[in-house]
């Protein structure tokens, strides 16, 4: 789901779920789409910075955590999405 996004589809799940009684469900953010850091080396070998794919962390509050804004703001849509409020 995170990384083919597709917040209608997801939103048309969730109505789905909840019509048919679910009331709680666990949103699992996979590590490799949340935080995809990888260490980079220098040549001696040793780390020379932790990285998303070969450009540095983003010097933003999320960024500097190791997850990419795009994803935070995946899982604020999700959080945000009718679940919640077909429920009364």
């Amino acid at each position: 789901m995170w990384s083919d996004w597709k917040p209608e589809v997801v939103d048309r799940d969730f109505a789905q779920l909840s019509k048919n009684g679910v009331r709680i469900m666990r949103i699992f953010p996979l590590w490799s789409d949340f935080q995809p850091i990888h260490q980079l080396y220098t040549a001696q070998g040793r780390v020379k910075e932790i990285a998303f794919q070969n450009s540095p962390l983003p010097n933003t509050e999320v960024g500097k955590n190791g997850v990419p804004q795009a994803a935070l703001d995946k899982f604020k849509t999700v959080a945000g999405l009718r679940w919640s409020a077909s429920w009364g």
